[in-house]
């Protein structure tokens, strides 16, 4: 008998006779009379040695060596689950001086850390080999996280990323959990117990609610039935019980009062039974500190003050600030750590205000007229001039725009301010020099040309109902555009327009002065770039400022929770299609991870089936007309035309709940500061 032949015996005669006790325990529990089962195995006819049990003398060598290897006699390292260090101080270093990283094992959920060797196992592949039923049993002789343990720190996550997109640490993480979880008859006994439970208490929640509307003398319904008192009363109730809560997340942003204290607007966004998105701000809090601990703190106070448990919440949104986005110990750090499924999703109006502030700082041509309109603004009583908003980058179009339409209303009034003398005619008269320049009303221009769309982007991205893919496709279209400009044939046009408008406003656009280094810096300073022409000067400077913007917003917009949230869109999508080359998004092992004990999985997938024809029924019936379902908001409303929908395709509805519940911006929360007039 092969090795293989002889793993693969072993691993079915075990989940066997490991199915058989804990059924016999549970029809025990049940008083269950036993059934006499006929033994089939007689009359199939396999060979003596495939179903011996003995194994041979070079298995069971293997099998000694291994053992000793694997698992050392400590309580930590013998567990059904996996061990982790309490404090970093608990990892040592190497002779190296690197360690082992504690976030590590946030990351990775399937590292598992020996105290004796001091490395680090692979917790699934580990139980897999040592119970002898690894896919992969014999060509794990060199495998560090499985036999000899890991600890080359040096290039520890490019291992690990190896590691966990293996298809055998997938074959082990599914075997294993097969083996951790019970036999079909006991599932099925168990949820129906706790099944009867729950029901039980809901009901006895409806009767008193009935109870009290009898005894004052109101009526059970009204016109319209969701409208009536019972049903009112049963939604007033649902925070006596989790069977009747619904998943919320939390959205925080802080900003100064005019006493110097910091608030922090703390907001809850859900979604209905109708899907519509709800962000309700609970209220301003005030912080003694601004360290990650006590806002941590402050809000586990405000959610115990709330009465709201930690375990509803599907996400998190806050800025981009190190304390609140920290992944080893910011604020969503350690609210994942409390609740795995609080998702953390950096606020994407924010990142699109980054990405542009990201331009600012590393092109020359943008930030100098910016600067140069931030001081001109100055003059507001001599011209009508926008000042530039001190937060928001992306409003600040508005601003480049009142400059150009009021660029000779401002020449006049910095003459003016000459004329009179005085110390501001000697800022005056700097202002009027940079403003006679091509090159400031070039920048003005190019700044306006980029900088008004996503103005438009921004305040698209701030609204409530927005999901993850309603903030992709606006930034693409962004992208879109950008690269669209990014051509020879569209600057001509831009320079010639631009060059008729300043003809008479600036002079006349010329190549400048090339500065020598001095001689004692000539071999560590770069040799300054000679253009032959205005036009190629303006050309590099043009295509310089849009790169930047794109590679800004490809860095931003490339959240970690983005790829998860991504496959958990397809599948709706897929879902609702049922089409043939939308399969591959059907895996439901993709979005294993966002489902886990929100989803009975078994029941979406017999739910799959049928979603696609009925949405066919309802557009064929409403005369919809709709050929092919491409965004999320047409699921809901095609799920809203009939409440039998959503009572067929229960778990398909609270996976699209779900997905919807995720934050994508702080806008509520920004949004309140503005209407109290504090400044953001």
């Amino acid at each position: 008998m092969s090795s293989k032949q002889y793993q693969i015996t072993s691993f079915f005669q075990n989940k066997k006779q490991k199915t058989d006790a804990i059924t016999d325990n549970h029809a025990d529990s049940l008083n269950i009379p036993s059934i006499d089962l006929v033994d089939h195995a007689e009359s199939v006819n396999l060979s003596k040695e495939f179903l011996s049990t003995e194994p041979t003398e070079a298995s069971s060598a293997i099998t000694t060596e291994n053992k000793t290897k694997l698992k050392c006699n400590l309580l930590y390292c013998m567990s059904d689950t996996r061990y982790i260090p309490e404090k970093q101080s608990h990892l040592k270093s190497t002779s190296d001086k690197r360690s082992c990283q504690l976030g590590w094992f946030t990351k990775y959920n399937w590292l598992s850390y020996c105290k004796s060797s001091e490395k680090v196992y692979c917790f699934y592949c580990r139980t897999a080999y040592q119970s002898k039923y690894h896919p992969q049993a014999n060509k794990t002789a060199d495998c560090s996280f499985t036999v000899r343990g890991f600890d080359y720190w040096k290039n520890g996550l490019a291992k690990f990323e190896k590691h966990e997109s293996s298809q055998c640490h997938a074959d082990c993480i599914y075997l294993v959990k097969q083996q951790q979880q019970q036999p079909v008859a006991a599932q099925i006994s168990l949820t129906h117990k706790s099944q009867q439970v729950q029901r039980r208490k809901m009901l006895l929640i409806q009767v008193q609610a009935i109870k009290f509307l009898l005894r004052q003398g109101l009526a059970l319904r009204g016109h319209a039935e969701i409208e009536g008192n019972l049903i009112q009363l049963l939604k007033l109730r649902q925070s006596d019980t989790n069977e009747l809560s619904t998943w919320i997340n939390i959205i925080c942003d802080e900003t100064t009062d005019s006493t110097g204290s910091e608030q922090m607007c703390f907001t809850i966004r859900s979604v209905d039974d109708q899907f519509i998105v709800h962000e309700d701000v609970i209220g301003l809090y005030q912080l003694n500190s601004q360290h990650a601990e006590h806002i941590t703190q402050v809000i586990l106070d405000i959610l115990i003050r709330c009465d709201l448990d930690i375990k509803f919440y599907r996400g998190q949104g806050y800025d981009g600030a190190a304390t609140m986005s920290g992944h080893l110990s910011g604020v969503s750090a350690r609210i994942k750590n409390l609740n795995p499924k609080a998702y953390f999703v950096h606020c994407n109006a924010h990142s699109l205000d980054l990405a542009l502030q990201d331009l600012t700082c590393e092109s020359p041509s943008i930030s100098k007229r910016l600067h140069f309109l931030d001081s001109a603004t100055e003059l507001k009583k001599y011209s009508k001039l926008k000042s530039l908003c001190p937060t928001r980058w992306t409003v600040r179009a508005a601003s480049m725009n009142s400059l150009i339409i009021n660029y000779d209303l401002v020449e006049t009034s910095l003459n003016e301010i000459i004329s009179e003398g005085g110390p501001p005619s000697i800022m005056a008269n700097g202002y009027l020099e940079q403003l006679y320049k091509f090159s400031t009303y070039f920048g003005l221009k190019l700044g306006h040309l980029i900088f008004s769309p996503t103005e438009e982007i921004s305040c698209s991205l701030q609204r409530i109902e927005n999901c993850l893919q309603d903030v992709l496709c606006a930034i693409k279209t962004l992208i879109g555009y950008l690269q669209r400009i990014k051509c020879i044939e569209y600057f001509k046009t831009f320079y010639e327009l631009m060059l008729k408008e300043a003809e008479l406003l600036t002079e006349e656009a010329e190549l400048p002065r090339v500065r020598k280094p001095p001689q004692r810096f000539a071999d560590t300073l770069r040799a300054p770039v000679v253009y032959q022409n205005v036009f190629d000067m303006y050309q590099e400077q043009y295509f310089n400022v849009i790169d930047k913007v794109l590679i800004g917003l490809n860095l931003r917009f490339q959240q970690s929770v983005f790829p998860l949230l991504c496959k958990v869109e397809k599948f709706i999508l897929a879902a609702a299609n049922g089409t043939q080359e939308e399969a591959n998004n059907l895996n439901i092992h993709n979005i294993a991870e966002f489902l886990t004990d929100d989803i009975d999985i078994p029941r979406l997938q017999r739910e799959i089936n049928m979603i696609p024809d009925y949405f066919s029924v309802i557009n064929l019936e409403n005369n919809f007309s709709i050929k092919k379902i491409t965004k999320i908001q047409t699921i809901c409303d095609l799920l809203n035309v009939q409440s039998v929908g959503k009572s067929m395709f229960c778990e398909y509805t609270t996976l699209i709940r779900l997905y919807l519940t995720v934050p994508v911006t702080t806008a509520t929360a920004e949004h309140s500061f503005s209407t109290m007039n504090r400044q953001d």
